[in-house]
């Protein structure tokens, strides 16, 4: 009898690097996945604290796509107020953005997309189009009708889709563990509200594996700007990295002074040397 073999040895498992787009932003890129950049055919839940720029993100990354047709679904506001708020951002005729104006429903819009077959798709927000398009299904389930059919328009299309869900006034996120759970990321924006410091790091999972460490960035003129978590701390506390080195130098100045010295240049070289120290420490 011929049977067929159904299962591989891991050995036997081909390798498979499974393909990237890439957004030219480094830092980024790294923090995508263990294959530098966005895994096609994936979807990535986006969430996060209010003020931290989740739909600023979003901009900057269709700009960042400019080789790749890119489209934006927005629920939650009009076109041309996103188109205020990030002015001088987007430039990129490869992006396209529509709202309830020009399609009025989420199921038209998953119509549209396949007309247009974008490569990289943005939806602002899931609760939102959930409770406006879907009011006699529970939330939860309305929830779960926009997730699976982005994950799978994601799959079958072999596209990158950014879903945007709401947070509670408590910061954490407005839906059940399973959305986090079923997509293929889970990104998490945050904006600390006393020290305005932004962070993202990957909440329940991230599939493509990357990086534990946050990236931090920094919002100006609607433009983002990523830092390295060392990076950030050296911008942060520029001293700090040298102190502990100055802080044994500064030990070792006054142990010269204390024990005296007649000698002229000896003298002028602990005054210079003083000096400096008190440059670098802030002391």
């Amino acid at each position: 009898m011929i049977t067929t073999k159904k299962g591989l040895n891991f050995n036997e498992i081909p390798d498979i690097v499974d393909p990237t787009i890439k957004t030219g932003q480094e830092k980024f890129d790294i923090f995508c996945s263990r294959d530098i950049g966005q895994v096609l055919g994936t979807i990535t839940l986006v969430t996060g604290t209010s003020g931290a720029g989740k739909t600023t993100l979003m901009i900057n990354l269709m700009q960042w796509y400019q080789n790749y047709s890119t489209s934006m679904y927005l629920r939650e506001m009009k076109a041309h107020r996103i188109k205020n708020q990030t002015r001088g951002v987007l430039n990129n005729l490869n992006a396209l953005i529509s709202d309830q104006s020009t399609v009025p429903t989420f199921d038209d819009y998953m119509a549209y997309l396949d007309e247009i077959k974008p490569t990289v798709v943005f939806v602002d927000s899931m609760q939102c189009i959930a409770t406006e398009d879907f009011p006699n299904m529970p939330s939860e389930s309305a929830c779960d009708y926009v997730r699976i059919k982005l994950t799978k328009w994601a799959q079958d299309n072999n596209a990158v889709v950014f879903l945007i869900g709401h947070n509670t006034k408590d910061d954490k996120f407005a839906g059940k563990n399973e959305h986090m759970q079923m997509v293929d990321a889970h990104l998490v924006m945050e904006r600390d509200r006393k020290t305005k410091l932004r962070s993202m790091y990957w909440g329940e999972k991230n599939r493509n594996g990357g990086p534990d460490t946050p990236l931090y960035y920094e919002i100006h003129d609607g433009k983002i700007i990523f830092f390295t978590e060392e990076e950030y701390y050296e911008k942060l506390n520029p001293t700090a990295t040298q102190a502990p080195f100055m802080d044994a130098v500064a030990k070792l100045l006054k142990l010269y002074e204390s024990a005296g010295s007649k000698n002229t240049n000896f003298a002028t070289e602990l005054k210079e040397s003083k000096k400096l120290v008190k440059q670098k420490t802030g002391d």
